[in-house]
């Protein structure tokens, strides 16, 4: 495993923990905002095991999963604004 994919892991996994913490303090004051975070929290999760963990059986799913929480939490973002 290279250098890039550890720190990718390690910067995945600050991001989740964040990310979980936002979700858990907002979640009082807004539903919709602790469920887009809960979604970044979720793909930075996938990204961890992406980057950092070599699972050779589970890997392609590990990769989708990876790819459609990132996508859901970017649509998320983006229709939130409006």
């Amino acid at each position: 495993m290279s250098e890039k994919a550890v720190s990718t892991a390690v910067s995945d996994l600050v991001l989740a923990g964040c990310s979980f913490y936002a979700a858990v303090s907002v979640h009082g004051k807004s539903v919709y905002a602790a469920w887009g975070f809960m979604c970044v929290s979720i793909a930075a999760s996938f990204g961890v095991l992406k980057f950092g963990v070599v699972f050779p059986n589970v890997q392609s799913k590990v990769i989708r999963l990876h790819t459609l929480f990132t996508w859901i939490a970017s649509t998320v973002g983006r229709t939130a604004r409006l």
